[in-house]
C-alpha cells in the first residue's frame, strides 16, 4: 500500500518535464511540478471551453449554460487517465518546455472533450 502512493504520485505529477536535466537538490523539481500543475490547469481548461461551446450551432458561440456535469466528469476522467502517457511521448520528442506544451495540453482536454461528446450521444 505505502508504495502505490508514490508511484501514482509520480505517474500523475512527474510528466517528464526537463527530462534531459539532472540537477541535486536545487529548482529542477519545482520547476517540474509548476509545468505538471499548468499543463493539467490547461487541460482542463480545453475540457471546459469546449464544454461551452456548441459546435452544432451557427454562429458558434460561448455560453456556460451548454456545460453538462457528467460529460465534463466523463471526458476529466478519461483525459486523466490518458494525459500522462501522452505528454510523456510529447516530453521526449520536445525537451524543453514551451508554447508547444501550452498548445498541447490545451488542445488535448478540448478534443478528448469532443470525442466523448460524440460517443456520449451515439452509445448512452
Amino acid at each position: 500500500m505505502n508504495a502505490i502512493l508514490p508511484q501514482a504520485w509520480r505517474y500523475f505529477l512527474d510528466l517528464g518535464f526537463y527530462p534531459g536535466q539532472i540537477e541535486f537538490g536545487g529548482s529542477l523539481p519545482r520547476k517540474r511540478l509548476i509545468w505538471s500543475v499548468a499543463v493539467y490547469l490547461l487541460l482542463f481548461f480545453g475540457l471546459f471551453s469546449q464544454q461551452c461551446i456548441d459546435l452544432r450551432k451557427v454562429p458558434i458561440e460561448f455560453s456556460v449554460n451548454n456545460l453538462q456535469g457528467k460529460v465534463l466528469f466523463g471526458s476529466a476522467v478519461v483525459a486523466i487517465a490518458l494525459f500522462p502517457v501522452f505528454t510523456h511521448w510529447f516530453n521526449s520528442k520536445r525537451r524543453n518546455p514551451s508554447w508547444e506544451h501550452i498548445l498541447w495540453a490545451f488542445s488535448f482536454g478540448f478534443f478528448v472533450n469532443l470525442s466523448s461528446n460524440v460517443i456520449w450521444r451515439e452509445f448512452f
